[in-house]
């Protein structure tokens, strides 16, 4: 609350490719969330997708070639 108002908050996480500028994968928490179990859910979402979504990255990859922005 601020000056006895209440106000929205939430706490964000994602994993940015600093290289390639793009984020590889994020999630919306609650204020309090615990950002170790948050970012081991993410590098698995990450190797998931590596694993099963090849094309997906392949079509990124031509995205950031092109310097396509959205």
């Amino acid at each position: 609350m601020r000056g006895g108002k209440p106000c929205a908050q939430i706490g964000l996480g994602c994993i940015y490719d600093v290289l390639n500028r793009f984020i590889l994968e994020s999630s919306i928490n609650t204020v309090k969330f615990d950002e170790m179990r948050v970012a081991q859910e993410q590098l698995k979402g990450i190797k998931d997708t590596i694993e099963t979504d090849i094309p997906i990255l392949l079509l990124w990859i031509e995205v950031i070639l092109r310097h396509q922005h959205f």
